[in-house]
């Protein structure tokens, strides 16, 4: 058996077979060479099975696993189960990584086991590697993880591919991800994050853009995320609210911010259901009329507020139908 990995990163890999070679080359190009690149082949019907096994025989820090198909979370749980490293990162099949993001990441995770790194990302390639300045996050303070709603608030938590987690943390409490294929693979990544959190103390930034995100047809969750649309901010929302009443002190405040920011995808549901029976269930829902009421409406239109505030679903249907804002 050969010496154990520092870093196993996880991908999953669904019909990938136009970017699957980019994908682990930027990995295996890391200036942190002692990793271990797992490559977990999900019932592809593409070529992306024999080019897992192409890069398995010109680099022997990959390994492939091939099974059958159960979604990005099945696959995730297959790579977790594979993995050797004492931490893991998990990568998309169609995005890419700098050769900096494993070695930015270990450098604030030496302080100590107990935080949980995040590096930023773009869908820019001219951004990969960047220095990315954000209002309010400094890279040289280790946040604690009260602090998370604000990093979500910014784009860098809610995801698993910009991070880094120590394993044995996550053998330890068997944090997996949730396998639900009947509703789609939503908020997986939230919720993996989440609980993983309640073992840490600390959270901190990188300060880089050192991951590149695409958005392709191979995508696991793309046709899942438009299906559940609605579900998946319903749940999200709802993680997010206990995560706050568990973990911080100014709960108020951080419900109000945290019900801002959901109220844009509540309100892009509503007027985009697909019947006034569906409109109806939406408007009606004890979340959506909680966060209407927590959440700083004034970036909405005020009568659509007013009238979900006020369940008058047929006179929002109809303003929806005149303004041709839902089509008819």
């Amino acid at each position: 058996m050969g010496l154990r990995k520092i870093i196993s990163v996880i991908i999953p890999v669904y019909n990938s077979e136009t970017y699957l070679n980019r994908c682990v080359a930027s990995i295996l190009c890391q200036r942190e060479k002692d990793i271990e690149v797992l490559l977990v082949d999900d019932g592809s019907i593409d070529g992306s099975g024999k080019i897992c096994e192409e890069l398995l025989e010109k680099d022997c820090r990959v390994r492939v696993l091939h099974k059958k198909n159960g979604g990005i979370s099945s696959a995730r749980n297959a790579g977790l189960e594979m993995a050797t490293g004492e931490w893991v990162t998990f990568c998309d099949n169609d995005d890419m990584v700098s050769p900096l993001w494993i070695e930015r990441m270990m450098r604030i995770v030496e302080d100590g086991a107990d935080i949980l790194p995040m590096c930023a990302y773009s869908r820019d390639s001219k951004d990969l590697g960047q220095y990315k300045s954000l209002e309010g996050i400094n890279p040289r303070i280790r946040y604690n993880t009260s602090d998370y709603l604000h990093f979500y608030e910014k784009g860098l938590a809610g995801f698993v591919w910009n991070a880094l987690y120590r394993r044995e943390i996550i053998e330890e409490h068997h944090i997996r991800f949730p396998e639900r294929r009947e509703r789609g693979d939503i908020n997986e990544d939230l919720i993996f994050q989440l609980e993983y959190l309640s073992y840490v103390k600390h959270i901190a930034y990188t300060g880089y853009y050192d991951y590149l995100w695409s958005v392709n047809e191979t995508n696991h969750s793309n046709e899942t995320t438009e299906k559940w649309y609605f579900e998946k901010y319903e749940e999200k929302y709802r993680l997010l609210k206990d995560f706050i009443v568990d973990h911080v002190s100014d709960v108020n405040v951080q419900k109000r911010k945290m019900a801002t920011m959901m109220l844009f995808h509540f309100v892009w549901a509503i007027c985009h259901a697909s019947s006034s029976e569906k409109m109806k269930e939406y408007v009606e829902n004890e979340t959506v009329q909680e966060c209407v009421r927590w959440a700083d409406c004034s970036k909405e239109n005020p009568i659509i507020i007013d009238y979900i505030l006020k369940k008058q679903v047929k006179s929002l249907y109809l303003k929806l139908l005149l303004s041709k804002l839902i089509k008819n």
